[in-house]
């Protein structure tokens, strides 16, 4: 359903967009039930169901009127993303630091949550049983409130799918003078930091400097946990300590031009000199290089970032000849 809508001889142009979209027989490697005899296995097969459903909206106005000209144009899109089918049964299909089952969204961050950092032996007695902790591990929360932190006790942690994108353009030109620029950005969704937590590992490996701050019998305002070889707490399992924002917005891209003058007896019939920069400037929180990241499968994991190649940020000066 869209509306589309023109003013000033369609200078000022404004539309507005709601849509559905059913995919089906979606190719997925179905889980197989524990009775096969087989586990873990699966079997590739078009037995995935997805719905899509959103709003877009855009949004231009242009002056081409006088010797200053430009244009600006604007779009904002939301998007929410429900599965409806995995197989014949149903089975949810786990990923890395995610799951995915009917009724939510693909790919889910699927974590534990964390509950601070076991300060003496009296808090340890006293928490839900923890396999191996001591004196300055994470403690986890018992989310099923069985007694026990295990694989059962991880929930949702939100979604990988940005919830919302926009991009807004804008050009310019004045005499033989040109401008252009393009800002991009999403949000909404969220980000597991894996590479992140091979930093806070606290092994032989490399580390963030963010892992100096860890607990200590004189330092225990801290949320990073004693380093100890073996990790027998297991602290850097899936949890929300490597969980983060995904908002961010770029500077795609950036252009200045100039048209040298040409002689009408000259043989060149049009030159003119830029500059242009790609992915310019990023504005996030995230701790990584870049929260918009190529992931492992880029569907059931697609929140997961294990070290993708960042995005290089590239400037170029060029000349077009026109003969």
């Amino acid at each position: 359903v869209a509306l589309e809508l023109g003013f000033l001889n369609n200078s000022l142009q404004f539309s507005a967009e709601y849509f559905i979209k059913e995919s089906t027989d979606l190719l997925i490697a179905v889980p197989l039930p524990f009775s096969t005899g087989a586990f873990p296995a699966s079997v590739t097969t078009n037995a995935g169901a997805v719905k899509n459903s959103g709003l877009e909206f855009t949004a231009s106005y242009a002056n081409n009127d006088h010797e200053f000209k430009y244009n600006i144009s604007a779009n904002l899109g939301t998007l929410k993303n429900e599965v409806l089918q995995i197989g014949l049964n149903g089975n949810p299909i786990y990923g890395a630091a995610s799951k995915t089952e009917v009724g939510r969204s693909i790919g889910e961050i699927f974590a534990y949550e964390t509950d601070g950092i076991f300060q003496n032996a009296a808090e340890i007695a006293a928490a839900p049983t923890q396999t191996n902790a001591g004196v300055g591990d994470i403690r986890f929360k018992d989310i099923n409130d069985d007694g026990m932190i295990s694989d059962l006790d991880r929930t949702y942690q939100g979604t990988t799918i940005p919830q919302y994108s926009y991009g807004i353009n804008f050009s310019a030109s004045y005499k033989n003078f040109e401008f252009s620029m393009f800002w991009q950005g999403a949000g909404g969704n969220k980000v597991f930091n894996a590479m992140y937590r091979n930093l806070m590992a606290g092994q032989y490996g490399n580390h963030s400097t963010d892992m100096l701050n860890y607990w200590t019998p004189t330092n225990t305002n801290t949320d990073v946990p004693r380093p100890i070889i073996g990790d027998p707490n297991a602290n850097g399992r899936d949890s929300n300590r490597f969980i983060e924002n995904g908002d961010y917005l770029k500077l795609q891209t950036m252009e200045i031009g100039y048209q040298i003058p040409v002689p009408e007896t000259f043989f060149i019939e049009k030159a003119r000199i830029y500059v242009n920069g790609q992915n310019l400037l990023i504005l996030s929180d995230y701790k990584g290089y870049d929260p918009d990241f190529n992931s492992n499968d880029g569907l059931f994991s697609r929140g997961y970032d294990a070290g993708s190649f960042p995005n290089p940020r590239t400037i170029s000066i060029g000349l077009d000849v026109t003969f």
